[in-house]
């Protein structure tokens, strides 16, 4: 019975551990999109590339991070770009502190918005 006693919480915590990372996958699906619509984008963590869609809007698939990412966006000769840092999964606060502690390693405790909406600066007129 004391073997219970004791093995029991170490169990529970151990099968609670990393409640975002088990509730979302490991990455996210953002809904990408640009304005004027129509344009293509590449999306980078670090200078690296992760994802690219040919025509906005579009869904792209980023792995979770705590670095931010940079979206690249061009149509016709225009440009536009956006930096997005990634919040905290609400379903952090779900965890255990020893499922925080795995959740901050994974980065599972990390999230982008469901929807970025990239710019291009207005043309002036001289």
């Amino acid at each position: 019975m004391r073997l219970v006693r004791v093995l029991l919480p170490a169990v529970l915590a151990l099968a609670m551990s990393g409640c975002a990372t088990l509730i979302n996958k490991g990455y996210d699906d953002v809904s990408l999109n640009s304005d004027p619509s129509g344009a293509e984008c590449r999306v980078e963590r670090m200078a690296q590339p992760v994802a690219q869609v040919k025509s906005t809007p579009g869904i792209v698939r980023i792995p979770r991070d705590s670095h931010p990412v940079d979206i690249f966006c061009w149509k016709d000769g225009e440009t536009g770009a956006r930096t997005v840092v990634p919040g905290y999964d609400p379903w952090m606060w779900a965890n255990l502190p020893t499922a925080y502690v795995f959740d901050s390693i994974v980065d599972g405790d990390r999230e982008l918005p469901q929807a970025i909406l990239v710019r291009f600066p207005v043309k002036t007129t001289p």
